[in-house]
């Protein structure tokens, strides 16, 4: 009996133990965003900001921006007289509590450094660093697992919100090359900080899972939660990792980083380096969708009947210069569709003055062909007759908008994904 009851209170102690790390671990990778359980009295000093599950009107979403813009103004300890500031501090609430790795506020700083990557200039390591979720399938809002988790704790831990930082492209010449580093590597840690992901997360809950089950003693079980405690005390959210990495251009940096289940470590210098302009070798065009593609390309092919573009390290481009680009390879017509889960129908991408006598391409992709880039492939090759050379693409179709802000920060935002398939995204 005696026993009994002491297997009784470890296995209640590692349960215990387990959902609070866990529950430390989420609030940290989802910036510590916790509901307060003490809700203002409606007929407390400021009604109009009481929290309630009730549905109010729209116009009152002004009212209480407003309300709140006043207060701060007025009974805040320090004195805050810009309305820009408020104003920037809504739209990155706004944007945060979106929950998507590619809808992301960023301050001067980090905006001057997304936009330079939009041109091929790179700061930090010299990689193009993404915020990848385990699953790249979309899965709608709201909508429910065929397999639900057992607990909110277990719900938490397996969630796959939890992104994992990843390299996704590489400049030729920087810091990542010349340390030998590849596409598909997964950040570990950043100078002894453990950056968050699922996997420590989901190897406790199958040793929890099989710990209940009696096929895992205490003993085992501990050593991995004690791995887990040991790891959360000293961790970095995702976010934070990507800019230790992608921002400035010295100082040096340890990181160890994940590649096919093992760990590799690296110190690397930060530095400037860049990725190939257009460029043209023989018959084959490096083709990156900067501003003024398109009319390059559309030089290169005179007088060609055929042609290799390769897409290849190409992870950053813009939208609308890869439907330029599309117009000057391929006949007029429809090319596809961007989806969103809303309930309009998708929008075709259309080439409306295309070439009447296109070159045959050849189009050269691999992982690391993402965003514009495996939009232009899957276009080209479903629609256009083009040939794909390569393995698969990187699975990176969303339309992405970029928005500046007058104070000099900005944002990104998902608007849709590109599809070969007319229907609703699922």
């Amino acid at each position: 009996m005696t026993n009994f009851m002491t297997n009784i209170g470890q296995t209640k102690s590692i349960i215990a133990n387990s959902a609070g790390i866990i529950v430390a671990v989420g609030l940290i990778a989802g910036g510590a965003r916790v509901r307060s359980n003490v809700e203002r009295r409606p007929d407390g000093p400021h009604p109009n900001l009481t929290a309630s599950r009730e549905t109010y009107p729209e116009a009152n979403v002004t009212d209480t921006y407003n309300e709140v813009s006043r207060l701060i103004k007025q009974e805040y300890v320090e004195s805050v007289n810009s309305d820009m500031k408020l104003a920037t501090g809504a739209v990155r609430g706004m944007v945060t509590s979106l929950g998507d790795p590619e809808s992301l506020f960023m301050d001067k700083d980090e905006f001057a450094v997304f936009r330079g990557e939009r041109t091929g200039s790179y700061q930090g390591i010299g990689a193009e660093m993404a915020l990848l979720l385990p699953s790249r399938s979309l899965t709608k809002p709201g909508e429910s697992s065929a397999t639900a988790p057992e607990s909110p704790e277990e719900a938490l831990g397996t969630s796959p919100h939890i992104p994992k930082l990843t390299i996704v492209a590489i400049t030729p010449g920087g810091a990542a090359a010349r340390a030998g580093l590849r596409v598909g590597d997964v950040v570990d840690s950043i100078d002894g900080h453990w950056v968050i992901n699922s996997d420590l997360i989901d190897e406790f809950n199958r040793a929890r899972r099989a710990f209940l089950a009696h096929k895992m003693s205490v003993t085992e079980i501990n050593v991995i939660r004690k791995r887990l405690r040991a790891q959360t005390e000293h961790a970095m959210v995702p976010i934070k990792a990507r800019q230790k990495l992608i921002m400035g251009t010295t100082g040096s940096i340890e990181v160890k980083w994940k590649r096919a289940g093992k760990l590799v470590s690296t110190s690397l210098t930060r530095g400037a380096s860049h990725m190939p302009e257009f460029t043209i070798k023989s018959d084959q065009i490096t083709l990156p969708f900067t501003a003024g593609s398109a009319s390059r390309l559309r030089d290169a092919l005179i007088g060609k009947v055929a042609c290799t573009i390769d897409l290849r390290n190409n992870a950053v481009g813009d939208f609308d210069e890869m439907r330029r680009c599309l117009a000057v390879v391929t006949k007029s017509g429809t090319y596809g569709w961007v989806r969103t889960f809303r309930k309009e129908a998708a929008v075709p991408v259309i080439v409306s003055k295309g070439n009447s006598h296109p070159p045959k391409i050849r189009l050269l992709v691999d992982g690391s062909t993402r965003g514009a880039a495996e939009m232009f492939a899957l276009a080209l090759s479903k629609f256009g007759g083009a040939t794909l050379s390569g393995s698969n693409t990187g699975q990176e179709r969303s339309v992405v908008e970029t928005v500046p802000l007058p104070d000099g920060t900005g944002y990104s935002l998902v608007t849709g994904e590109y599809s070969v398939e007319k229907g609703a995204a699922k």
